[in-house]
């Protein structure tokens, strides 16, 4: 197991009941971790016993006080409104859930000294490149009101990064479905110990995984 200290880190999980995040809060309670699974959405089936799951929103205080109200290793922020087309309908609805409570919880990971923040960015906020594959060289050209956000976040990360000295990762995935989550070992996003506490970068090694463009980005998490 990974996590073989005495007492298990801990690692917040935003988003923990969603497609992606059950994934990987299997993954790290199945390596070791304790985790703090919170969602608007309730999970479906049977809990992992070393995963507390906490019900609603992160625009509560409150509901954000109660997932840092113990010690933790790290944040993996998944939880985000995703939708390109209902992000033009509703910008402010957008920013709000996406901008605003990305910059509440880096602000609660300064004032608790949370050393890692790992974020689910997307790429769209490439914009229309015209070819494939995206890379991180690809410049950041959002065109919608839920690229911007994610762009938004990506930056406000990256400040937090190297004016508190946390380490801070923005991976992007793309076509994840059902199968290729499979044939990925549960790896899409492969946190191990070396993402969270560890002496060296994972590149998130996708060979054989059929996912387009699944990277981790600035993913200096050490």
């Amino acid at each position: 197991m990974i996590a073989s200290e005495e007492v298990a880190k801990t690692i917040l999980v935003t988003g923990g009941s969603g497609f992606l995040g059950k994934h990987v809060v299997s993954r790290l309670a199945t390596d070791g971790f304790r985790i703090v699974s919170v969602d608007r959405r309730p999970i479906s089936g049977e809990g992992h016993p070393s995963v507390s799951y906490i019900l609603g929103d992160l625009q509560d205080a409150q509901l954000r006080a109660e997932c840092f109200a113990k010690p933790l290793e790290a944040v993996v922020h998944l939880a985000a409104s995703t939708s390109v087309i209902r992000s033009a309908e509703s910008p402010a609805e957008f920013f709000e859930n996406n901008v605003m409570v990305t910059q509440e919880l880096l602000e609660l990971c300064r004032i608790n000294k949370v050393k890692g923040f790992v974020f689910a960015s997307s790429a769209a906020t490439t914009g229309e490149v015209g070819a494939l594959p995206i890379t991180p060289e690809f410049p950041v050209r959002p065109i919608s009101p839920y690229a911007a956000t994610k762009s938004a976040c990506e930056a406000l990360i990256n400040a937090y990064g190297n004016s508190f000295a946390m380490n801070t990762a923005n991976f992007t995935g793309a076509n994840l479905t059902r199968a290729n989550l499979a044939s990925a070992g549960l790896g899409t996003v492969n946190f191990t110990n070396a993402n969270l506490t560890g002496a060296s970068v994972i590149a998130a090694d996708m060979s054989g995984a059929n996912l387009m463009n699944a990277k981790f980005i600035n993913a200096n998490l050490k």
